[in-house]
């Protein structure tokens, strides 16, 4: 009995809870948006909070899209705002981005500091926390700092708290990992179809 009606607490929270973010989210996204594109970018740097599961792939998955695309001369890399020590992908993530043809295995995580951030034409976070934390700490860099959830063309911003927001699979099922990737991956596609029209446009 008290397990069912623990169940049933949990359940009511998760159906008052969906609806307070989803409003939340439609308030607040407003006034979330990304910088223009700098002219031709060449490097990109992806930010997730320890760089083991959604940076690292973005980092690996990028390069691929790229050479398919015939985009030369670029550069990708990723970090971790939260590495207190070099850690290995989970094994959920490297099983996961193994369906996409992308090697985990050897990956070990990174810290972002100034220095980094200075390297880079692009900084590209996962969610909004990262986001904001990346103009707060690195304000002089605030105009090639970018919410890479806004470059996906197929979500609908009816889904307002996923609009904005990559969620973090760490600790969760291959699932749940795979969904991720996935949706990096259409992300991903949204960033380098803009940075193809881009060059081109400025080639005419």
């Amino acid at each position: 009995m008290e397990k069912t009606t623990k169940s049933v607490k949990l359940l009511l929270k998760h159906f008052i809870k969906r609806p307070v973010r989803e409003f939340y989210w439609r308030i607040y996204g407003h006034n979330i948006q990304n910088p223009g594109l700098p002219d031709s970018p060449k490097s990109f740097l992806f930010i997730c909070k320890g760089n083991i599961c959604r940076s690292p792939f973005a980092e690996h998955l990028a390069v691929r899209m790229a050479e398919k695309r015939n985009i030369t001369g670029t550069a990708f890399y990723s970090a971790g705002l939260e590495v207190s020590q070099s850690l290995p992908s989970p094994h959920e993530a490297v099983l996961t981005a193994k369906r996409f043809g992308i090697s985990l295995h050897e990956h070990k995580s990174r810290s972002i500091d100034n220095g980094i951030v200075n390297l880079y034409d692009m900084i590209i976070a996962m969610d909004m926390t990262q986001f904001n934390y990346l103009r707060k700490s690195f304000p002089h860099s605030k105009n090639k700092i970018f919410l890479l959830p806004l470059f996906e063309k197929k979500i609908s911003p009816k889904d307002a708290f996923l609009f904005y927001n990559i969620l973090d699979p760490y600790g969760r099922s291959v699932e749940e990992f795979l969904a991720c990737y996935q949706r990096i991956e259409g992300c991903l596609d949204g960033l380098l179809t803009e940075v193809v029209a881009q060059k081109q446009m400025l080639a005419s």
